[in-house]
């Protein structure tokens, strides 16, 4: 005989959970993209560089 599984649908509470998770982690990944971002651009300005790294 073999058992049975059951599957149970997440809650409202559960799902409402998982989404304000998602959202936070995405504006932690945009935040965290944007500081990388501007940290390079610093660096290539401070050496003088092209931040683009086109070359005039």
């Amino acid at each position: 005989m073999k058992p049975q599984i059951a599957f149970t649908s997440p809650t409202q509470a559960e799902i409402d959970r998982a989404i304000a998770r998602a959202h936070q982690m995405r504006s932690e990944y945009i935040a965290q993209s944007i500081n990388a971002l501007i940290a390079r651009i610093s660096g290539a300005v401070a050496r003088g560089q092209n931040p683009t790294g086109a070359r005039a």
